[in-house]
């Protein structure tokens, strides 16, 4: 199981790098789910799919990012929270710092980011088998401008 543990954090950080934070990356709508977007990568054995809802009226978020081996889900994040569209590129940028390293804080950002002008936290507890947290961006007077809450669970 160790090694197949590996490769689904391997297939974790390849459909991430191509996914949502890629400005290059393919989002669909899902048949008969309004106002969604979903991002399907295939890495080797496995699919992983990223799909997530966002009220315009609101800006608030909620998504799934799903990895399935064989038709048989193994790992699962859930996220919620609210972005205003002027945050969602540096947030895109947070991201890209950590799963450009493999880096998994969370299955999101890393701790910390700046640009100077805005912050990103992330408050990580556990590993990628069970876990939780909290990110954040912060304004230049580190007020917060936007959040997710998230948690995730390997399925094995």
């Amino acid at each position: 199981m160790p090694n197949d543990e590996n490769k689904v954090m391997e297939a974790f950080f390849a459909a991430m790098k191509a996914g949502y934070a890629n400005p290059n990356a393919i989002k669909r709508t899902i048949p008969n789910l309004p106002g969604s977007k979903s991002i399907t990568v295939e890495h080797g054995q496995f699919l992983i799919v990223d799909a997530w809802v966002v009220n315009p009226k609101s800006d608030k978020s909620s998504g799934d990012t799903w990895i399935f081996k064989n038709d048989q889900a193994v790992w699962k994040m859930s996220y919620q929270g609210e972005y205003p569209p002027h945050a969602i590129k540096f947030l895109k940028n947070a991201l890209q710092e950590a799963y450009g390293h493999n880096d998994f804080v969370g299955g999101r950002g890393p701790l910390f980011f700046s640009s100077g002008i805005r912050t990103y936290t992330n408050f990580p507890e556990g590993d990628w088998k069970n876990f939780h947290g909290l990110e954040q961006v912060l304004n230049q007077y580190q007020e917060i401008v936007g959040w997710h809450e998230y948690q995730g669970l390997y399925l094995l």
